[in-house]
């Protein structure tokens, strides 16, 4: 389990440079991918705590 999120993180460097839809890095997962994951927490966050 460490294992990936070393290679998450051995990627960060490289993510600024590279395309969007790259899944070149270490963790395989895109700029894109990575953003709907984040635009997506609030409303996820709201779904929990309201039972939804």
């Amino acid at each position: 389990m460490l294992s990936g999120w070393f290679d998450f993180l051995g990627g960060l460097p490289y993510r600024p440079t590279a395309a969007v839809d790259s899944r070149s890095h270490g963790a395989h997962l895109s700029n894109v991918d990575l953003f709907g994951l984040w635009a997506g927490l609030p409303a996820t966050a709201a779904r929990f705590w309201t039972g939804r």
